[in-house]
């Protein structure tokens, strides 16, 4: 992380992985994940998120581009349109939070043991409302209801599948502690 001037911060990261079966011949699987983004503060209401992430390995190499935005539309209104998390937040006060908007959730792995081969899919996005409260100092405490949908998007061998865009309801509930630092 670096805080390039006033305006402009970047980061950077680079994650090796190592994936082996629990069969007896099993071999070794390496990947590297890693990703450049900068952030650009136009002004006290709005900064701009630039980057790109890279996952080198296994399958057919993956590399994704990354922006966004988030917009202050009030001391109380946000809007934020930073992928994959695009949300409205309303904070009627320092120590209370309002959410709607969307996350990807419900990943998950497989290795088909006759070809030893890794699967991996994204189970669906949830669509919700959380609301959030400040505890004590910087821990919060929330609750968020919702539905996930936006199914199955599968990668088997390198290759894409999905996603279906049916989004039958499946509600979701979540209870979280969150820590979040204060700025100065």
């Amino acid at each position: 992380l670096r805080q390039v001037n006033p305006d402009w911060q970047t980061a950077a990261f680079v994650m090796p992985l190592g994936h082996k079966a629990t069969f007896e011949d099993a071999d070794w699987s390496w990947e590297i994940m890693g990703g450049a983004f900068g952030r650009y503060v136009e002004n006290d209401r709005r900064w701009w998120a630039f980057g790109v992430f890279a996952d080198v390995g296994i399958a057919d190499d993956l590399y994704l581009p990354y922006a966004g935005v988030s917009w202050q539309l009030s001391d109380e209104l946000t809007i934020s349109a930073v992928m994959p998390w695009p949300s409205v937040l309303y904070a009627p006060s320092t120590d209370v939070l309002y959410r709607i908007g969307a996350s990807p959730s419900g990943a998950s792995w497989s290795l088909f043991e006759n070809r030893g081969e890794i699967a991996f899919e994204f189970g669906s996005w949830d669509f919700g409302i959380a609301a959030e409260r400040r505890l004590v100092g910087n821990i919060w405490g929330g609750i968020e209801a919702g539905i996930g949908g936006l199914r199955s998007l599968r990668v088997t061998d390198g290759r894409w599948k999905g996603p279906e865009f049916g989004l039958d309801a499946s509600p979701y509930f979540n209870l979280n502690i969150t820590f979040r630092p204060s700025l100065p």
